[in-house]
């Protein structure tokens, strides 16, 4: 296997891509004076010694004893390179990117002193910096290649970038090689013009943001045209996504490897829409119930912990990549708790919710050897020796396990899963009673005592296996997806143990990762380490979980906190032109923005805001940037729902829930008396075009009730009242269904 195109791909990079894509000029012409700098080099301290004993997540400070002098990803990075005049060398990797440890353990072998020599080493996880994750997505993009991680930046002084390489499983194979030609490749440049270098990646990067402002600037008419997406287009964007839909195989094409949870939902809340045209209501429904049902029996979901997998490594479903990340449980729970109910999924809601409440997850991942399954996959002859007879039988059919295996071929071509089982709950209940002739209490305690056993041997064999369980550190992001998770569950099955659940977390998330002046944070300090701010992403999360919290709750206290959050995200995170950033203005460290306006890596930043700055708005927050920054985003997010849906399915849900501009607002008497028949009616899916507040909690004035139990609002206009309490639910399903 071969470094994919190091050599060549390094010099078009930086000889060649500013005259390809740049109508500036031509080139740079290759300066007299090689020499950049006037004054000699100042000796930064800090750059003689590893500086990563503090950082927050457990992948940097692996790498605090590491002879390479390591720097911590900061907005003091740039100072210390132009100090030391030296170019920055970036890895950027990741608990959960399975190569990353190896090739740092590899770099520090066979380069650790000319890294420390020739660069500024900076060492960055992609989990605690969305801002850099997303720029990395951006660069690869340009030249056409798939993103994937570790990933190795070269940088100016400046922030400019001057090279970059994804590393795969295949280039990683050949990673040593693949670096000494980058290193020599960019070395040799280097030394003939360090000037040349330097000025022409800021060239370069001067082509890159005009290309960015091209891609987020409408023409005037383009921009009039989408400034508001109508009903149909938005209909018409979900029967785009319905039609990627594949019911022979009973999954959606591509939408890549990964369980598609958020288009699930998404599509879930279209069929639910009053006006939601019956042919498009019933393929979303179908989509979604099928594909539910397919996620919960595959392999994907592991039955032994009850968890997700974070994407399949086969054609279907059948072979799951080894690592789980609590986004996934998130997106799962609400996609779950959203769709139509059946057994299985009402199962698996069940259970994922005992997980999250007695077995906490920790995002990790997995490296299996080549000839190591890891207890991940088994053979029946591997199950008879740890199963008795009974469990085995019961295994059998609950797995669906085959003495030749049951991946199927297409899956599997080079037959290594040959004779070997992948574990998905194909039956439960009185079906797997019926199918083992046993009654259903029996099957179940038999099924539950095979599954602890399975489990158990397949923790020695992890706990055996040294260096192959890595775990993650938990960011606010996956903090308030959970929490919206939680909130939605819920609404659609109230029970004691689930809003206990959401109460917990929602506290946790207050308490520990917001500061007394109001800021975010995305990773807290502990234990003296380092704390990360908070980026654009979380608070546009935080903010949506706090209004899924507040349906749940009806706490006034909850609506203040998501309008200080909401000030902050609009007066330090947008730019001049009004266009939301992952990372605050004043602390940027790339030289170009990182919008995060698709939904690439998770929910975008554009579309999450997009759905809370409007709901905000409906509930009376005002600012003085919340109208221009709407008006910059939008059109941009509906023109490009049209081309590519399956990465604005956050704004396609959004749009759908603000398009009705529906407000309900309760007297406090109804609120107080009949809460327990009200709130959490309202607060499902059939009801998410409503917001709902309570008289007095709105962050304005928005409607005299004058004596009324509540009123509803259409865009700011009364178009309904209701005397009592008992009329609002059908008054306002009748309303809605015009």
């Amino acid at each position: 296997m071969k470094f994919p195109l190091v050599l060549p791909s390094i010099a078009l990079l930086i000889g060649l891509s500013a005259c390809k894509e740049n109508d500036k000029a031509e080139v740079v012409e290759e300066p007299e004076n090689t020499e950049f700098f006037e004054t000699a080099p100042i000796k930064v301290p800090e750059l003689s010694r590893n500086g990563l004993a503090t950082e927050p997540t457990s992948f940097l400070r692996k790498q605090a004893t590491s002879k390479i002098n390591w720097q911590p990803w900061s907005t003091d990075i740039l100072e210390q390179a132009h100090d030391s005049q030296k170019m920055i060398f970036v890895f950027v990797g990741s608990t959960v990117h399975p190569l990353s440890q190896s090739l740092l353990t590899q770099l520090e072998s066979k380069f650790g002193q000319e890294i420390n020599e020739d660069y500024l080493p900076a060492l960055a996880d992609s989990e605690s910096d969305p801002s850099l994750t997303l720029a990395c997505y951006l660069l690869s993009n340009e030249r056409r290649d798939p993103i994937s991680f570790p990933y190795l930046l070269w940088l100016s002084h400046e922030g400019n970038p001057v090279a970059w390489i994804p590393i795969n499983a295949r280039s990683g194979d050949d990673f040593l090689l693949g670096f000494r030609n980058a290193q020599n490749t960019v070395q040799a440049i280097r030394e003939k013009s360090n000037r040349y270098v330097i000025e022409n990646s800021r060239y370069d990067n001067d082509g890159r943001l005009d290309r960015i402002d091209k891609a987020l600037t409408l023409t005037e008419e383009a921009e009039e045209q989408a400034s508001q997406a109508t009903l149909s287009e938005l209909f018409l964007a979900a029967q785009s996504l319905c039609d990627l839909y594949d019911n022979l195989n009973q999954a959606f094409d591509n939408t890549g490897g990964i369980p598609p949870g958020h288009l699930i939902t998404t599509l879930a809340r279209i069929a639910h829409h009053p006006a939601c045209p019956p042919r498009l209501r019933e393929t979303a429904t179908e989509a979604t119930r099928d594909s539910i049902k397919l996620l919960v029996q595959s392999a994907i979901r592991d039955p032994l912990d009850n968890y997700f997998f974070v994407r399949r490594s086969s054609r279907t479903f059948a072979i799951p990549a080894l690592s789980k990340k609590l986004e996934t449980q998130a997106e799962m729970l609400s996609a779950m708790t959203s769709s139509p109910q059946t057994p299985a999924t009402e199962r698996a809601v069940r259970d994922l919710l005992d997980a999250l409440a007695n077995r906490p997850l920790s995002n990790y991942a997995v490296r299996p050897g080549e000839t190591e399954d890891l207890g991940y996959v088994w053979s029946i002859d591997e199950l008879s020796k740890i199963l008795s007879e009974d469990e085995l039988a019961i295994a059998k059919s609950a797995f669906q396990l085959r003495a030749l295996g049951n991946v199927p071929n297409p899956d599997d071509p080079s037959r290594k899963f040959f004779r070997r089982n992948t574990l998905g709950l194909k039956k439960f209940g009185e079906e797997l009673a019926r199918a083992t002739d046993r009654s259903p209490e029996e099957a179940e305690a038999l099924l539950a005592s095979a599954k602890d056993k399975i489990l158990a041997r397949r923790n020695e064999i992890l706990q055996a296996s040294d260096g192959t369980l890595v775990e993650g550190t938990s960011v606010l992001t996956t903090k308030a997806r959970l929490l919206t998770a939680l909130s939605r569950a819920q609404s659609s099955n109230p029970s004691p143990a689930t809003l206990a659940a959401v109460e917990s977390l929602g506290n946790e998330i207050l308490t520990r990762f917001q500061q007394e002046d109001g800021h975010l944070l995305r990773i807290p300090s502990q234990e003296g380490n380092r704390a990360v701010p908070g980026f654009g992403s979380d608070y546009a999360l935080t903010i949506d979980a706090l209004l899924e919290w507040y349906r749940v709750s009806w706490n006034p206290d909850l609506l203040q906190t998501a309008s200080q959050l909401s000030t902050i995200l609009l007066e330090e995170f947008t730019n001049e032109k009004h266009r939301l950033l992952e990372r605050a203005v004043d602390e940027q460290v790339l030289t170009f923005p990182s919008h995060g306006e698709s939904m690439i890596f998770g929910p975008s930043l554009w579309g999450t805001a997009y759905g809370v700055l409007t709901r905000m708005a409906s509930l009376g927050f005002e600012h003085t940037k919340l109208a221009p920054v709407l008006e910059e985003i939008t059109p941009y997010l509906t023109s490009s729902l049209k081309f590519l849906p399956v990465v604005h399915t956050d704004y396609l849900y959004a749009a759908i829930n603000n398009f009705d501009g529906y407000v309900l607002v309760l007297s406090k008497d109804a609120a107080s008396n009949e809460k327990a028949t009200l709130m959490n009616p309202l607060a499902t899916a059939e009801f998410d075009c409503v917001a709902v507040t309570i008289e007095g909690d709105s962050l304005r004035e928005l409607s005299p009730l004058g004596g009324s139990a509540g009123v509803l609002l259409k865009d700011g206009e009364k178009v309904a009242s209701f005397a009592a309490a008992s009329e609002i639910i059908d008054g306002v399903r009748r309303e809605i269904a015009k």
